[in-house]
Order: C-alpha cells, then sequence, then structure tokens
C-alpha cells in the first residue's frame, strides 16, 4: 500500500567516514552525527579531563582554551569528529574535532551554535557493564571541555533549551547570554544547567551586535570569524524531579515527558486502608508533561495516569540488559521499554507503546527461532480521550525482537483558508503560517507491519488502514523521521526518514533517505487485493474522499468494484462512496458561520465498534491477521492547565491550548442515517403517491436545487453533470414519486437533529444547511450511477437514443451486467436512505422484465424493489401477447401497481386485444363495490359505451337469465345507473365470454 524509495547521503558518498552515526536534533531540524576519520593533528583540543570544582563542575581555563600539555606535534591520527548537518541532509558542517577517538553517543548543541554537549560510553571492565559520562564544550571556535561530573552506570541524555526570545535576538546588544542544559539520568533525576555565556572580542573587535548578525545570515555556522563566546563563570543547577523510569525530549516543541511513580494522596490512602484494597494502595504510574519557554520559567502542563505492560519487566526475555543509544529519539529508559509520545500544535496527543508476549499455554522451544510471539502496541489517543490496541498474532521472535516501531503524524491539506493563525512557537519564532492537520498515524514496524490509524481531531479514530510492511523496507531498519530534504516538495502524502543499522545502509554504519509516499497507484493496487478486507477498503475510499477530496481515485475504486459485481463487499462500498462524497462536497462549500453543523452529518458507514479483525496480505510475518479494539478514558483523573491558569496568557496558543479546547468541547454523536431508513420503512406502509402532489412537500423532484441554491454552491459544476450522463431520461410520469417522500423526511429528520443539539441556532441556517446536504445527496447519487453505468461503456452519446430503446440495444451479457450493477446500486442507496435519479425506476424496471424470468421478476414486485410506473406497464403491455397466458400475467403485472396507474396503463392496451376491456370493466366493477362508482373510466380517445338494445337478452342460459343482468342488477343495490358505464361493462363481458370459450349468440328475451 505504502511506497518506499531510498538514495544515498551525498556527503556519505563523497567521503568514505567510518562508524558514522547520528546521535542528536537541534531545535530547527538540523541533525548532529559523529563519525572517525584520520585527521593531522598540530595541537589538539583540551581532553575532557579538567580540574575539578566544588560545585561538581569541573570547570577549565579560560581564554584561548589551550593548556601547556595540550601542545603537540603534528601527527596523523584517527580522531573522532561531532558535525552538524543541515535540515535537508545536503551539507555537513564539523562542530568538534577529539584528538582521539571516543565513544561518543548522544550529543546536542545550543541555537548560538557556540556550546557543544555530549555523552560518553565506555565499558567498565573491572565491574562489568558501561559507564556514562557527560561533558560540555566550547565550540566557537573549539576551545575547552567542561566536564559534568556525571560518571555512572545510569544512561545520560543532554538537550539544550532555547533561551532567546523572538523579535529580540537582532536587539540584543549586551556581550552575556545564558545556556541551559537539561540533563536526564535515567532513574536518578532531571535538572537544568545554567551557562552564562561572555563575549571575548577578536583581533578585529567583533562586538556583539555583528556576532548577532553573523549569527542569523550564516546558515549553519553560528558564531562571528573574530568572536569567541566562552563559559564565563560556573553553572547553576536547578533540580526539575527526582528519580523518574521514563523520559523523553521534544526539541521542536520543548516538551519533556516522563514517567514516574506517585503515592496516592494521603486523605486517599486512608480511604483505601479502610477498605482494604491493598491494588489502589499501591504507586500508580504517571506521564508528566513539562513546558519549557524561552525566558518564562517551565510548567507542569498535563498529569495523566497510564497503564502499562511490562513497565518493570519484559514479557519475553531476551532483550538484555544494556541501554539502547539512540540520540534521534530523545529518549532515556530501559532497553525493554519502548514508549513514544507524538503530538502536533493542533492539539493531537498520542502516546504509543509498543510490547511483545506470549501466550502462556505456549511452550517455549529450544530453539527461539520457532518462538511465536504476539506483536502489540496501544496508542492512547487524548484529544480522543479513548485507547487503541493492535495485536499481530504468529510473529517470529527472531522478527519481533529486533523489530523497532515508528511513530509519525501524516498531515493533509487545511480544510480552509481560516486555519491561518499567529503562532508564537517555543523554540523562540513567530510565524504565521497554516496548520496541517493530522489525519493519519503511521505506525511502521520493520518486517511486521505498517499501519495508517485515523486519529483526526473531527471524528472518532476509524477506519483504519492495516497492511504488511512495504516491500521496499528493510528487515532490521531503524527509521527516524526528518524534513523533507532538498528538491522535493512537502507533501501531505509522504514522509521522509533517515535509516540506520541495517545492512542495506551500507557498511560501518551508514545511513540512507527514505521517503514513504501514499499514491494513488498503490492505494488503487491495495484496494483491488483480494486479500484486502472489507474495513480496509472502506479506509482507503474515506482517504481518497473525506481528507484527500480525490475525485479521480474515487471513480477507479468504484470501478474496480465493477469487475466484482457480485462480490458481498461490493455494496458495502457503494456506500462509503455515497456518504463520503456527500460529505466531503458539502465541507468544501459550507460557510464558515455554518461549519459547526458539519460535526453533525454523517462521515462514514464505517460501525466503529469496539472490537475488529482485520485481515492482509497472507505472505505477512504475522499471517494477515490484526485485532483491533478499543477502550474509552471514562474517569480519568487527567489534570491539564487551562489557558487562564498558564505562564503564557491567551492570544497565547500551542498544543496545550488546543488540546484543553478539544477535551472540554461536548462531543455529539453524528445523525445516523438509519434513522431516516427506519422512518421510511414505517411511512412507506401509508405512502398512497395518488394522494401526494409536489406543492406538499419542501423539495420537488422537478426542482430539486431549491432555495436559492445552485449546483456550483454545492461542489458540482457544469462539467460533472456533462461528463456523468445516464443511459435514461432523467424525468418521471408520476405526480408525486418516491423520490419526493424520501427527500422531505431526510430533510425533515436532519433538520430536526440539528436542531436538537443546538437549539440556539436560527432555524433558517440549519434549514439552509440540511438542503444543501440532500440536495447533495441526491447529485452524488446521480453521479454513483453514472460511473457504474461509465464502466461498462453503456453510457449514450449525445445523439443515440436513451432509456427503453437503449436497453434493446444492448447485448444480452451486457444487460446482465447492467442489471448486477443497478441492484447493487439500488441495494446501496436502499441501505443509507439515498435518493435515485429521476427515471432510474422505470429503466431499471424495464431492464429487469427484459433480463429476469418471468417468476423471478414478480418477486421483485412483490418485495417493493421494482416500481411500475405507466410507461413500464405500456411497454409491457405492448409486448406481451393476447394469449389467456399473457393475459394472466399482465393481470398479476397490473395488481402490483397502484389502481390508479394500472387504469391509466390500460389506455394503451391495443385495441385488437380484449383483455383492456374486461380488465377495465372488472375495475369499474369493483370501485363501484367499494363505494367509488360515481367515478367513471376515461376510455382512450374519450368514448363512453352507450346503453345496447337487448342487453337484457344478452347471453341467455337455459332458464332465460344473463349473467350480464344479474351484474348490473348488483351494481345498482350499490350505485346509480348513471354512474355505470353500462357500455363498458358489456364489452367486458363479451371479451370475458371470448375468452372463455362461450358462444355468442344472442336470443331475443321474450315480452
Amino acid at each position: 500500500m505504502a511506497v518506499f524509495t531510498s538514495k544515498p547521503l551525498l556527503f556519505l558518498e563523497e567521503n568514505q567516514y567510518c562508524n558514522f552515526d547520528w546521535v542528536g536534533e537541534t531545535n530547527d531540524g538540523c541533525l548532529l552525527c559523529v563519525w572517525e576519520e584520520e585527521v593531522l593533528l598540530g595541537s589538539t583540543a583540551t581532553s575532557p579531563t579538567e580540574a575539578m570544582s566544588s560545585t561538581g563542575v569541573s570547570y577549565g581555563a579560560s581564554g584561548s582554551g589551550k593548556t601547556d600539555a595540550g601542545l603537540l606535534a603534528p601527527s596523523l591520527t584517527t580522531a573522532t569528529h561531532i558535525a552538524i548537518a543541515s535540515p535537508d541532509l545536503q551539507s555537513v558542517q564539523v562542530l568538534y574535532t577529539f584528538d582521539k577517538v571516543l565513544p561518543v553517543v548522544q550529543t546536542t548543541v545550543n541555537s548560538s551554535r557556540t556550546l557543544l554537549g555530549y555523552v560518553t560510553r565506555e565499558e567498565d571492565h573491572e565491574g562489568g557493564g558501561s559507564r556514562y559520562s557527560a561533558f560540555v564544550a566550547e565550540i566557537a571556535p573549539q576551545g575547552n571541555v567542561y566536564s559534568l561530573n556525571l560518571n555512572c552506570d545510569r544512561q545520560i541524555l543532554l538537550e539544550f533549551l532555547n533561551t532567546e526570545e523572538p523579535g529580540k535576538q537582532q536587539q540584543q546588544s549586551s556581550d552575556a547570554r545564558l545556556a541551559k542544559l537539561l540533563v536526564l539520568v535515567h532513574r536518578d533525576s532531571i535538572s537544568v544547567y545554567s551557562f552564562a555565556l561572555r563575549l571575548l572580542a577578536g583581533e578585529n573587535g567583533c562586538s556583539s551586535q555583528q556576532t548577532t548578525e553573523a549569527t542569523h545570515h550564516s546558515g549553519l555556522s553560528r558564531d562571528c570569524v573574530s568572536g569567541l563566546w566562552v563559559v564565563a563563570d560556573e553553572p547553576l543547577k536547578e533540580g526539575v524531579c527526582g528519580v523518574f523510569v521514563w523520559a523523553q525530549w521534544s526539541p521542536a516543541l520543548h516538551h519533556l515527558y516522563y514517567l514516574h511513580h506517585r503515592l496516592p494522596p494521603p486523605d486517599a490512602a486512608a480511604t483505601v486502608a479502610i477498605e482494604d484494597d491493598e491494588d489502589d494502595q499501591q504507586p500508580r504510574v504517571m506521564l508528566t508533561v513539562l513546558q519549557f519557554h524561552a525566558s518564562k520559567p517551565h510548567e507542569t502542563v498535563l498529569n495523566v495516569p497510564l497503564e502499562l505492560a511490562g513497565l518493570d519487566s519484559p514479557g519475553v526475555s531476551g532483550f538484555g540488559s544494556d541501554y539502547r543509544d539512540e540520540g534521534l529519539l530523545h529518549t532515556t529508559a530501559d532497553p525493554w521499554l519502548d514508549l513514544r509520545v507524538v503530538a502536533s500544535p493542533n492539539g493531537a496527543l498520542c502516546i504509543c507503546h509498543h510490547y511483545i508476549y506470549k501466550s502462556r499455554q505456549a511452550m517455549t522451544p529450544a530453539d527461539p527461532a520457532y518462538l511465536s510471539v504476539f506483536v502489540a502496541y496501544s496508542v492512547t489517543l487524548l484529544h480522543q480521550g479513548c485507547v487503541l490496541h493492535a495485536v499481530l498474532e504468529e510473529v517470529p521472535w527472531t522478527t519481533a525482537q529486533t523489530a523497532q516501531p515508528s511513530y509519525s503524524l501524516m498531515a493533509g491539506v487545511p480544510p480552509t483558508p481560516s486555519w491561518q493563525v499567529c503562532l508564537l512557537l517555543p523554540h523562540g519564532r513567530c510565524a504565521s503560517y497554516s496548520l496541517m492537520v493530522e489525519h493519519y498515524l503511521v505506525v511502521i514496524i520493520p518486517d511486521v507491519c505498517c499501519h495508517l490509524l485515523d486519529v483526526s481531531l473531527d471524528h472518532p479514530p476509524t477506519p483504519h488502514l492495516l497492511c504488511p510492511p512495504p516491500p521496499g523496507l528493510p528487515p532490521h531498519a531503524m527509521l527516524y523521521q526528518v524534513s523533507s530534504p532538498a528538491g522535493k516538495m512537502a507533501s501531505s502524502r509522504s514522509l521522509y526518514f533517515v535509516e540506520c543499522n541495517s545492512e542495506e545502509a551500507g557498511v560501518d554504519g551508514g545511513s540512507r533517505v527514505l521517503e514513504l509516499r501514499i499514491t494513488k497507484d498503490s492505494l488503487y493496487q491495495y484496494f483491488k487485493s483480494p486479500h484486502t478486507s472489507i474495513n480496509c477498503k472502506l479506509a482507503v475510499l474515506h482517504m481518497a474522499a473525506v481528507h484527500d477530496k480525490d475525485h479521480d481515485l474515487t471513480r477507479k475504486l468504484v470501478w474496480s468494484v465493477c469487475s466484482d459485481v457480485h462480490s458481498i463487499d461490493s455494496a458495502a462500498v457503494l456506500q462509503e462512496y455515497l456518504v463520503s462524497e456527500t460529505y466531503s462536497a458539502l465541507a468544501r462549500h459550507l460557510q464558515s458561520d455554518s461549519q459547526h453543523l458539519l460535526h453533525l452529518l454523517p462521515l462514514t458507514t464505517h460501525p466503529g465498534t469496539t472490537h475488529e479483525i482485520y485481515t492482509s496480505v497472507d505472505d505477512s510475518p504475522s499471517g494477515g491477521r490484526v485485532r483491533l479494539s478499543y477502550c474509552p478514558l471514562e474517569n480519568a483523573p487527567i489534570m491539564l492547565l487551562a489557558p487562564r491558569e498558564r505562564v503564557v496568557r491567551p492570544p497565547y496558543a500551542d498544543t496545550w491550548t488546543r488540546l484543553h479546547q478539544r477535551i472540554n468541547t461536548a462531543t455529539r454523536e453524528r445523525f445516523s442515517l438509519q434513522h431516516v431508513v427506519e422512518k421510511l420503512l414505517v411511512s412507506f406502509e401509508t405512502y398512497k403517491p395518488e394522494a401526494l402532489s409536489q406543492g406538499m412537500t419542501p423539495l420537488s423532484p422537478a426542482s430539486p436545487l431549491v432555495g436559492g441554491l445552485t449546483i456550483n454552491s454545492l461542489g458540482l459544476t457544469l462539467a460533472h453533470l456533462m461528463f456523468d450522463p445516464l443511459p435514461f431520461n432523467e424525468t418521471e410520469s408520476t405526480t408525486s414519486s418516491k423520490l419526493e417522500h424520501l427527500l422531505s423526511v431526510s430533510l425533515r429528520e436532519l433538520s430536526m437533529y440539528c436542531l436538537k443539539h443546538f437549539p440556539h441556532e436560527s432555524p433558517m441556517r440549519v434549514h439552509a444547511v440540511a438542503s444543501k446536504y440532500v440536495c447533495t445527496q441526491l447529485q452524488v447519487s446521480r453521479r454513483l450511477c453514472s460511473i457504474l453505468c461509465s464502466s461498462l461503456t453503456v453510457v449514450p452519446n449525445h445523439n443515440s437514443e436513451k432509456g427503453f430503446s437503449f436497453i434493446e440495444q444492448l447485448e444480452g451479457s451486457v444487460q446482465h451486467r447492467l442489471f448486477a450493477l443497478l441492484e447493487r446500486y439500488y441495494s446501496a442507496t436502499d441501505a443509507v436512505a439515498f435518493p435515485l435519479p429521476q427515471g432510474y425506476n422505470s429503466f431499471f424496471a424495464y431492464l429487469a422484465y427484459r433480463v429476469l424470468p418471468r417468476h423471478v421478476f414478480q418477486q421483485y414486485l412483490h418485495s417493493g424493489v421494482l416500481h411500475l410506473n405507466v410507461d413500464v406497464l405500456r411497454e409491457i403491455i405492448y409486448d406481451s401477447g393476447s394469449d389467456p397466458d399473457s393475459l394472466s400475467a399482465c393481470l398479476e403485472l397490473l395488481s402490483c401497481a397502484p389502481a390508479v396507474r394500472s387504469v391509466r396503463a390500460l389506455q394503451y392496451w391495443p385495441p385488437e386485444r380484449p383483455g383492456a376491456v374486461l380488465l377495465t370493466a372488472r375495475h369499474h366493477a369493483a370501485m363501484v363495490l367499494h363505494g367509488e362508482g360515481g367515478h367513471l373510466p376515461q376510455r382512450r380517445g374519450g368514448v363512453r359505451h352507450n346503453n345496447h338494445h337487448n342487453k337484457g337478452c344478452a347471453f341467455p342460459t337455459s332458464d332465460r337469465t344473463s349473467p350480464y343482468t344479474t351484474l348490473v342488477d348488483l351494481l345498482t343495490a350499490k350505485a346509480k345507473l348513471s354512474e355505470l358505464d353500462v357500455g363498458l361493462l358489456h364489452d367486458g363481458t363479451v371479451a370475458s365470454s371470448a375468452l372463455a370459450g362461450l358462444s355468442l349468440t344472442a336470443r331475443t328475451a321474450p315480452n
């Protein structure tokens, strides 16, 4: 479904670096890397072992940054280089060069490129394991190195904070700066070290203003050539938190996430002790989020309890006890705990936890290669108030152990230009831009799966795209998302990663750039695959219609359904097309003051159950079976700061203000089309077309776009109507049709539902939105009918005939396929209460008459699928014979139509056939017996029969009595003789006797 393409990095191709690795990321998206290379050193930098101070930080000599012991003769040696790569990964600049090889595992650099923090990891040969050490070096230019006196067996993470306020960088005139370093020691503490910097003027007297300008215009190089920023004094240490289990830093948003154990409050502990509930007395795992600012103190913005599997120990042995040093992840945690938090400025927050477990009944084999485990991950969606659990069954242990998932938010195009906002970004930039709306969370587990989870803000998390990993993805790759490389246009369906630690990446720890693209062709091929489940097909159609608004792709997807029209999933796909396209067309052209009503309209037909099973292609490692389940976050004690409680006040907007607005907004259930279906089931029982008229309903089939609406206001241009022809004439021959009744019921129910949830809304505005939605339903339904017909190339051209003549020109096989398509189309529209185009019922009924056997055709009539209008009855009458069997069949068909419609159809009966006179006479007699004899039937040509002579003597029997006389005597008991059409009754009696084979010889009755 997804396509991966890769290309090597230019600076790695041009230079043969040894032990290349990515070790950090800056606030502006630049990547920090380290490698080993032979260099000619004339004088080395100071070694990271300086005199120890009483404050716990090794403070070296100031000035030139050189010591007497550091002056060495020029020599060729292998040294470690730390460099910074631009966000587009096309250029690299060396920041620091050591005089030897150092095992650097993580680095960070401040925003002015004057200080470099790095962490080394060395093997402890005496006590076993590894030892971590942290240092800070001056790099403008290379100068002193200061040790933070952190030498322990706990993992250390360093991150420089931004201290530059937006708009004040160019106005800073002092020769002093402040650099803040965030220091995280796993399961120990989190602290902030504040370094005071002072500017040393160079030989040409570079001032602070010149240094600032050079920093602003030099790209990667942020330092003034003749100016030196050095550490002025010992750093100040400030504690942030104590012992923590897991922590993650977000350099772009300046968020610090960490897990810790919190004891229950004293009053709650006393209450729990009385109830003797030992589980509630245990410390709870809490996720705390800190927001850092440039010139204001940091603040705790979120506290949420979590329930994580395998927090203190792995579910399956074999992970080891060594830390995983991954500088681009910005995390410090136990090796078995795989937790990531993905956030966006628009308020989306996803807490992703990946874990592995095996069944208790499963026996552990001697060879781990034969062990099958369950790979699972959970995504806590705070903005949706639910937790999503995904479990992939029967994954080989060798694959699950090395696979490391990556989580990325895939953004789409903003729906309206009103999303232009001005944000004060945490890392010191003020910008006005369009917020990208994140619709999907992309979960990639190499060699296991690639899932696109719909986590949009405007609807519940469904439907999802669950599929195997792309074929171009290396099996054991470690992926880190980066910005778009140079020469690449940022796309809403593209993600870029750097790949590390895979065989395809190159020898000696090389790296490549991978691009994940969700293309039209990949979606189309995935949709057509016979192994794709119906839920995934609905998700593809939902993505194309609602999120991408790609009508060409949705047309191709519907065409693919036509190739297997007898599939049981075809009707569900057509239903999703109707609902999704209607919502998409209306959302694009709805006015801004009515956007809140858009959250009540139907969005998808996916049921959104709490437990779903997806199946994918059979060659995936997981066997193609994925279990997905949801559980709501009900009564969870979530603490989120309100905007008025923040240290930064409105109009400041960030992730937490939008998340607070989202959580405190009442979630309203969308309007269900099944409600309209139920109303129609009841109303059609008493529906009488002859009792209705166009003036009784709000919408009329003769003019479906009412209330000042135009085609352009619905997003349907004239080009759409010209290129969406139908094989029948879009007219109705009835005074009132089922279409008009359906539109009126839909309009009424939708209007009442919107007013129920927005009682203070203007009824005129609600009615206008409901009218637009109902009209859009009709137009989208018409478009789908045209797409289905065009899939068989049975759409007539401009000069060809339409309607019944067009059906007769088709071959028999084409007629059968067209009937199957239109039957699926009718089933889809009936299931979601969508209207059918005018003229469809007559066309579909006559096509069924030509295709189906007589008894099957009558079954369709009795079940209400086919509707016999006057034009269809007329063609059937012309096509029928004059034998008794044909007359009986016509009588059966006429009995399925309303009485008035049947009488109108009898006017077209050929005069040489006596059936019309017989049926008309029978209908006239029945109407008289029902007390409605005052309305004489109107014969074709307006000619009424007069009283014939000797009618009492017609057809005498042996006892001189007449059936005709008996019938007239019976009818005169219910109506006056003037209300009877005795001539019609006479002709009907003659026709009945002729068909029965009786003698028509008349005898004169005695006086």
